[in-house]
């Protein structure tokens, strides 16, 4: 961990590898003026804790990313943010958001949806739950918008982009779905939906985890009997705990791998890490 931030007497440290690929931005001008500015926001009230707003970054390694979970701005009400977009602590009440995503898990695979809101098993297992702007102030959401930190994670994106193959890119909501030109579609995956607060709660499941339509339009390019051994086998494999088994266990479990082209287990091993 290196210390990145000193806000109001914390320091607030960032993992190595994200520093190594991000030391150029936090060198600019802006990333100053944001220290500034976070220096004099957090002595009122903000989320998330000074120590938690490079969580997102600390839990999930940058050679280790498997799949972006983008959001917006952390939850703006009292112990929810924990610096993981969509994640809350454990034994705090489901936001709507994440409950709506717990609900189409629930449906689609016939997963029990988890009392715990907390999503830092995801985030260990490669899933960047990354919010575009870091911090917020209490009651007001987007109130950081202006303190320039989507210039700082546009960053790491562009990281990820340029030093990464077949990461699975999931834009839920017109906000997310603006980082499509920051994302080559020739060497990653994007799967778009709407965001999972949308009061038709049917809109979001439309384009979930099927991978259908962007899968097969965009980057791994299923052939039609792909597509078929996909759907036979996802229904099987949502019912085994991923907690006993290793990513790479469970590719031992394809071995009809060479059948499916190109990106295909990039893809499944998104779909697998949304159902747990």
């Amino acid at each position: 961990m290196i210390p990145i931030l000193h806000i109001n007497g914390t320091d607030v440290s960032l993992d190595a590898s994200w520093e190594e690929h991000l030391r150029s931005e936090i060198r600019k001008p802006y990333f100053t003026k944001l220290i500034e500015k976070l220096n004099i926001e957090y002595k009122e009230v903000c989320y998330p804790p000074k120590e938690l707003i490079f969580n997102a970054f600390n839990l999930c390694p940058f050679n280790k990313v498997k799949v972006v979970i983008l959001g917006q701005d952390p939850y703006y009400k009292k112990e929810q943010a924990m610096g993981l977009s969509f994640s809350v602590p454990e034994g705090i009440k489901l936001p709507p958001s994440l409950r709506n995503i717990y609900k189409e898990i629930e449906e689609d695979f016939c997963y029990s949806m988890p009392e715990s809101g907390d999503l830092t098993r995801w985030a260990e297992q490669g899933v960047l739950l990354l919010n575009t702007t870091l911090t917020v102030r209490d009651a007001k959401p987007n109130s950081h918008k202006r303190l320039n930190w989507q210039n700082f994670t546009d960053a790491a994106i562009k990281a990820l982009n340029k030093n990464h193959e077949h990461i699975v890119f999931m834009l839920w909501g017109n906000n997310a779905k603006k980082k499509k030109n920051l994302i080559d579609i020739n060497r990653h995956c994007i799967i778009e939906s709407y965001h999972p607060a949308a009061r038709q709660r049917y809109k979001f499941k439309k384009h979930q985890f099927t991978c259908c339509k962007v899968v097969s339009e965009k980057v791994c390019k299923f052939s039609l009997s792909s597509l078929f051994i996909l759907f036979i086998f996802l229904p099987f494999v949502s019912r085994i705990s991923i907690d006993k088994f290793s990513l790479n266990m469970l590719f031992l479990f394809l071995p009809w791998q060479h059948l499916l082209v190109g990106k295909v287990p990039t893809c499944l091993m998104a779909l697998m890490f949304s159902f747990l």
